[in-house]
C-alpha cells in the first residue's frame, strides 16, 4: 500500500472519551505508529480503539447522532442486513490450529451437518444399512 493509494481525509463518525471524534489517528499518534508494517502497535491501536470507542463512543453523525456505540451497534446491524447493504460475516481472529498440530482454513460455507443422535435420522441410516452389501480383510 502506498500514500497515493490512502490518499482521504477520515471522517469523524464516533467520539470517543479520551481519543476525541478520530480515535484510530489519535492512538496511532500516540503509539508512534509509522506504517502498516508496524503490526504489533497496530493490533495494540485496534484493542484501544475497539474497546473504547465500542463501549464509550458516542455517533457523531446519522439519525442514532448522540447515541451510545454500544447501543445502537446491533441496531444499525439488523436496518443494514434488512436493507440488503450489508451480511453477516465471521472469521477467526488468529491462526486455528487442529488437535494435531495441522493449520486450518475456516471457512462460513452454505453447508449442512449430520446430528448423529437424531432419532429419525438414526432409524432412516439402520434401514439403509440393513441393505448394504459389505466386504472387509
Amino acid at each position: 500500500i502506498t500514500d497515493d493509494m490512502v490518499a482521504f481525509d477520515p471522517v469523524p463518525i464516533i467520539a470517543v472519551p479520551g481519543f476525541g471524534d478520530l480515535c484510530a489517528v489519535t492512538v496511532c499518534k500516540d503509539l508512534k505508529v509509522n506504517s502498516q508494517n508496524d503490526k504489533d502497535k497496530l493490533l495494540l491501536a485496534k484493542e484501544k480503539c475497539y474497546m473504547k470507542g465500542f463501549n464509550e463512543g458516542v455517533m457523531l453523525i446519522g439519525p442514532y447522532k448522540g447515541r451510545n456505540v454500544k447501543e445502537v451497534k446491533p441496531i444499525i446491524k439488523e436496518e443494514m442486513i434488512a436493507a440488503r447493504t450489508a451480511l453477516r460475516y465471521q472469521e477467526p481472529e488468529k491462526l486455528v490450529m487442529s488437535r494435531s498440530g495441522q493449520e486450518c482454513v475456516v471457512a462460513l460455507c452454505d453447508q449442512w451437518f449430520l446430528e448423529y443422535g437424531e432419532p429419525s435420522w438414526r432409524q432412516t441410516t439402520g434401514k439403509c444399512l440393513q441393505n448394504l452389501e459389505t466386504h472387509y480383510e
